[in-house]
Formats: C-alpha cells, structure tokens, sequence
C-alpha cells in the first residue's frame, strides 16, 4: 500500500495536520492506536481530561482560525464543548474517512526514497504503508512517565503513582493521605479533583508562576496583550523593565509574590522568563484549608516526609507524581538519531526534511492548539513542495541559535520544558515562512478603526488569515478581529496601551524639541556670553 503522507496519531494535532494536507490536495491517513481520537480531550481515553475539567486557555486561544467557536461559547469551555467543537470540525472538513483507529505503528523506517510504516491492527495482523512523508503527531502525553532521578524518593515506602495513571487509582487513594509532586497544569487540576474528597499535600520544588485565568467577569486574563505591547516590551523597553512593573509590582501586590504570595513557591525566575500554571483554582482550595503548600522534599525516611521549608516530618500513604513525560523517551517505533536530533522550528528533522513533528511545542501562554495549527498549515506547504527549506547547513545553524535563545529566555524551564516557546514570537515565524505574516500597515490608512483593533487590541491568531487567498477566509478573519475587539479584555488593553503609546509619544516628541533647540540656540548664547 502507498500513501502519500501518514499521520501518526490522531489527537488535534494529527487531525489539524489531515486538515491541511487534504487541503493542499495531499493524499493522507491518520493512524491512531487507540480505540478513540482527539487524545485527552475524549474522556474515553487513558490519560484525558476529568469531568470537572474547564480550559485554562481562553476560548480565543481555543479556536481554529478558520472554523471559529461556537459565539454562545463562555470563555473558558467544559472539556466536553471543546470535545463537540473538535468532532464538528472533523465532520465539516470531512475527515473521518482518512482516520483508522486500533492502528498502533511498530516501525518507521526510510528504505530508498520512501518511508516503510510497519503497522499492527486490534485483531493482531502486521500490514506496512509506504509514503513520502511522515508527520509524528503522537503527543507528549505517552507511556514514557516521567519520574524525578532523586534517589531520596527510593526510600519512600508507601504507593508510588503516576498522575497519568490518576483515573485508574482514584479510588484506591480515598481517604489516604496524598502528596502530589508536581507543580504543572496537570499536578494543579489534580490536586484540585482530589481535594474535593480529601486533604491533599502538593510539593513543588523550584516554585512556580500562578496566573490567574480572568481579570474579571467575562474577562480572560490571557489575552490582555497585544501586538503593539509586544513590540513594546520587545523592542523598545526590554523584558526586565516590564518585569519589574508588572510581575514584581501589579502581580504582587494583585495576588501576592508568584501569584500566590506563598513563600513555598516563590518563583526563581522572573515573570516574563517562566510557565505559568493556569490552575489558580488549587490557591483558592489552599485558602479553603484542602489543599496544603511544600516546597522541595528535603528528605525521606520510610512513609515521612521532610520538606526544605522546615524540619518537620509528615506522613504520607501515598505520592504522586505529576512530573509529566519524556518527551523524548517514547519513539520506540523510530530510529534514536531522529529522536534525539534537535528539529527546525520544532518541526523538521534536518537530515531528511520529508519526516515531521507536529505539537510537540509549550507556549507559556495562550494555548497548544493555537501553535499546532501554524505547524500543520507549515508542513502541509512543504509536502504539497510549495515551500522550499534551506539547504541542511543553514536549518542546523538556525535551530542551534533557536535553542540557545529558549535557554537564556527560559532557565528555570528550559530543562524540563525543551519545548517551551514564546507564542507570539514562534507564531510570527512561521507566519513568515508560509507567507501568512500580514502587512498591518496597509489598513491604517485603508481602515484605521480596524488597524487599531489589529494592533491595539488583543493578540489574536486570526491576523495570519488575512492573507489568505480564500477570501472567505480573510472575511471571516477580519470578523472575528472585530468580535474579538468587543470583549471587555480587549476594550481594555486597547484603551490603556494607546493611552500610554501617546504619552510616550508625546515625550519622546518633547524631548527631541529640546535637544533640537538646545544644539541650536545653546552655542550662540555661549558665543554671546564671550
């Protein structure tokens, strides 16, 4: 059998991926190993989302640019609305058809010009599918867990589980005492589910950034930034200045030190240099006395515990670990030189550019999805050839200083994340490498009242449809910027950013006033005074 394209894994990377491949005219399947598709966001699956589970991206980050949510959508969806919009989307591009579940992939290897998928269906018979191009799209979430190389945690005697497994062992834990190792997304919503039944201890060891979801009422915290803020901090006043500002000073005195005002987890590094965990819910469940703050587990001695913060010892049943995956660890079915080459933008694997990887990427904000939709829509060009690399040299060069760029960006994360990104920077370029980067400028004079929304108003992914050659697509991209431009949010950084773009306008102005007049009028009045 010979396929153009075969797409390993079917969660939204996999299925944005089909998308745009299909839209480019690719013949693509999709091979999933499970029984169901859309990975953690179909509670059917193993690991997922809990019933209890909201996003912690705002719906505008949630959204496909060119298949918008639902508008009666709130603005942090219940898993399941977000699991509708995912089924809709495959329905309205018609994809089920490319989609083979109970399909688990055993070896990928290139033999001549072509790559041999070596597949295994659920009744146990070996098939291979040759193709041209290969996209991994199997997630972080896999069977390699992640768990901390402490030897001090060997000495632990109690259950020892992964959060991957919580669902599993939910039961099993009621009503003991649990210690959650962790400090992610994940370790927070999991902490908060058990707290629910029972007392929770959760440690995290090098603190932690807690950003709260919203400002206010229909008020997403997330999207309160925006282009002409981004050059700003970027270009003009630096990082460390607005830090200081906002991290040290608004944060701090708004939700106290770290966002959580607990010493425990004061953040090593600044606020504009580290992930944020989005599940303040778990500091509301501290103030309600479920959930109680460590910081690193100092020592461990049979069922007890000893943390850095003092010299007392606890006692637990069980630990938890909420520590993530390798996210290099588990491509069994792949040559380990793959596996381990750094790829370009995240993507390609430099020695051979027809095998890709598609959302394996963390932004530290807005959402996961938003970045995987750029990187399908870049390997979809590149295997329709409508797009051409740069020569093995140059994609080397370019990914090595990428990298040293994310470890001086992000040292307190770099390490654990080796794919965390700053969204709007990455968003950018690729923007740029498959022409979707817009030329702004031409609407301030075309339509000045949406220049301000695109600049001044919230940062929004919507902006890189505006080139797009369906001109249903650029309609609904400038719709979407305007209905985007309505929320309260929005209304609000618009409104305080412009105010301090002309102040600063005005003394920048004023300044070269004076030193205009003083190089003009000041030698005179000394020649004079002589």
């Amino acid at each position: 059998m010979f396929i153009n394209t075969v797409i390993v894994g079917g969660g939204i990377s996999g299925i944005m991926t089909l998308k745009h491949l299909k839209q480019e005219n690719i013949e693509a399947i999709v091979l999933e190993k499970s029984n169901e598709t859309l990975g953690v966001w179909n509670i059917k699956n193993d690991p997922s989302v809990f019933e209890d589970t909201y996003t912690v991206s705002s719906k505008l980050y949630m959204t496909i640019s060119d298949f918008p949510l639902p508008k009666d959508y709130p603005e942090f969806p219940h898993w399941s609305l977000i699991y509708k919009y995912y089924l809709s989307y495959i329905s309205h591009f018609n994809l089920n058809k490319y989609i083979f579940t109970n399909q688990k992939v055993n070896r990928v290897k290139k033999i001549g010009d072509k790559w041999k998928i070596t597949v295994q269906n659920n009744m146990g018979s070996i098939y291979t599918i040759d193709c041209y191009h290969v996209v991994i799209a199997s997630g972080s979430n896999n069977e390699c867990l992640n768990y901390p190389d402490d030897e001090k945690f060997k000495n632990f005697t109690g259950e020892k589980y992964h959060c991957n497994n919580y669902k599993k062992i939910k039961e099993n834990i009621k009503d003991k005492k649990v210690l959650i190792i962790g400090g992610s997304d994940s370790a927070g919503d999991t902490a908060v589910n058990l707290a629910q039944h029972q007392p929770v201890h959760m440690s995290i060891r090098n603190g932690q950034w807690f950003q709260h979801r919203y400002l206010g009422a229909n008020e997403p915290a997330d999207i309160f930034y925006s282009r002409v803020l981004d050059k700003f901090v970027k270009k003009i006043v630096g990082k460390k200045y607005i830090d200081k500002r906002f991290g040290k000073d608004f944060i701090s005195f708004a939700w106290g030190e770290g966002g959580s005002g607990l010493k425990e987890w004061k953040p090593k590094c600044n606020y504009l240099n580290s992930y944020y965990n989005k599940s303040r819910d778990v500091i509301d469940d501290i103030n309600k006395g479920k959930i109680y703050p460590h910081g690193r587990v100092n020592k461990v001695k049979d069922k007890y515990v000893q943390f850095n913060e003092s010299e007392k010892w606890y006692y637990f049943d069980t630990m938890l670990f909420c520590t993530g995956y390798k996210a290099l660890g588990c491509f069994k079915f792949l040559d380990e030189n793959i596996v381990r080459t750094p790829r370009y933008k995240l993507i390609v694997y430099p020695n051979d550019p027809t095998i890709f990887f598609v959302g394996f990427i963390r932004p530290y904000l807005t959402s996961i999805p938003m970045l995987v939709e750029m990187q399908s829509r870049y390997v979809a060009k590149l295997c329709a050839n409508k797009l051409k690399l740069p020569d093995m040299n140059k994609l080397v060069k370019i990914t090595n200083s990428d990298i040293k760029k994310q470890l001086k960006e992000f040292p307190c994360n770099s390490k654990r994340m080796p794919f965390l990104v700053d969204p709007y920077d990455y968003c950018n370029q690729i923007a740029k490498l498959i022409g979707a980067y817009p030329n702004t400028s031409k609407y301030f004079f075309k339509d000045n009242k949406f220049w301000n929304k695109l600049m001044y108003g919230s940062w929004n992914h919507h902006v890189y449809r505006l080139n797009d050659k369906n001109p249903e697509n650029v309609k609904n991209a400038m719709e979407n910027i305007n209905n985007i431009s309505q929320n309260n949010t929005s209304k609000r950084i618009e409104t305080k950013i412009r105010s301090y773009v002309i102040r600063y306008s005005i003394n920048i102005i004023i300044i070269i006033i004076i030193l205009t007049l003083t190089s003009i009028y000041l030698p005179k009045i000394i020649r004079n005074r002589r």
